[in-house]
């Protein structure tokens, strides 16, 4: 279960979220069918996907906590050894850069593809990166592949048809963007504007009675 799962169901709100994000929340509201609504309520917050490793979304207690420095990487490591004493591996999201978080050799961001062997005796964590809504300005698609019986991670990235994915943003009038990149200046106060606004019609949406079926 993720943050955007979480604002389609109606158990966070869009306080934290940008422009385009909260238009594609709206968005998936008025168009999930019962059976996918269903099937997303159903979703864990976090899970051991195989023994030793568990994988959530931001940390183990929220899914909209940005992992991003060596003290949040320290501190869901600590969640997972409350959590599960006996895992050796965290994985986790939400932030679309790929990283890689040991004791030994701390928070480092994976800039590059390839093979990283992992410490044998020592837990660690794993953002594998996000295939969509890259926040580097390349239009790659990243992915890891975890072995986690050698310990090795590989880091991966592909390209894919972005172009196409845009052309089907704009014919259902979402936000026509394949990469996230912050803005600065003016367009600094024109994404907080479309995000303030966007977040006052989905709320009058939500009053009006026009929210999650």
């Amino acid at each position: 279960m993720g943050n955007h799962e979480e604002m389609v169901l109606g158990r966070r709100d869009f306080c934290r979220c940008v422009y385009a994000g909260i238009v594609a929340a709206v968005w998936t509201r008025a168009h999930v069918t019962p059976s996918a609504r269903a099937f997303l309520e159903r979703l864990p917050d976090k899970l051991e996907v195989a023994p030793g490793v568990v994988v959530c979304h931001g940390n183990l207690e929220s899914a909209d906590t940005y992992v991003s420095t060596p003290e949040r990487a320290a501190e869901a490591m600590a969640q997972l050894g409350n959590f599960r004493p006996h895992a050796a591996i965290l994985v986790c999201g939400h932030t679309h850069h790929a990283a890689l978080f040991t004791p030994g050799g701390g928070y480092q961001l994976v800039r590059e593809p390839g093979d990283r062997d992992l410490d044998p005796e020592r837990p660690c964590l794993i953002n594998p990166g996000a295939v969509g809504q890259a926040r580097d300005g390349k239009t790659l698609a990243r992915y890891a592949v975890l072995d986690a019986d050698r310990r090795r991670v590989s880091f991966r990235e592909v390209s894919y048809d972005h172009l196409a994915t845009i052309r089907k943003l704009r014919e259902a009038k979402l936000v026509a963007q394949v990469v996230l990149t912050r803005p600065g200046g003016l367009g600094r106060w024109v994404e907080r504007w479309k995000a303030r606004w966007a977040r006052y019609r989905a709320e009058r949406s939500l009053a009006a009675g026009d929210g999650p079926r």
